[in-house]
């Protein structure tokens, strides 16, 4: 099933999970259920928003954007506050492929989800 950057068919999908796959649904919007990412999926910040220095990077502006891919077309999934400290993957052109800070989720449909327990 598709983990996506939002709450709808239109944004892309993020990574894949595994039928039977246990997942901990983080909150409901809709027909979709909001879950932490699984750890292979990357995330883009543009390297204007941030001072690399090895394989950490800091945040230079506010509300700086995280993206599903290397383009401001790239559904935003999260945000960064200026200081905060990411991850740093690989850097492409003008983008930086980051580990996706802790904050942020993606969304599955609730038609592949079965609830095993009750909040």
């Amino acid at each position: 099933m598709n983990v996506r950057a939002g709450p709808g068919v239109a944004f892309e999908v993020l990574a894949q999970l595994s039928k039977g796959e246990k997942v901990q649904i983080l909150s409901v919007q809709g027909e979709w259920f909001a879950v932490p990412l699984p750890e292979p999926v990357s995330a883009y910040v543009h390297s204007n928003y941030l001072e690399i220095q090895a394989e950490q990077g800091r945040v230079r502006g506010d509300r700086v954007r995280v993206r599903a891919g290397p383009g401001l077309s790239s559904a935003p999934f999260g945000l960064l506050s200026a200081g905060e400290t990411v991850r740093v993957r690989s850097v492409k052109a003008d983008w930086v492929e980051i580990q996706p800070p802790g904050f942020c989720r993606g969304w599955v449909h609730r038609s592949y989800v079965t609830i095993l327990e009750e909040p």
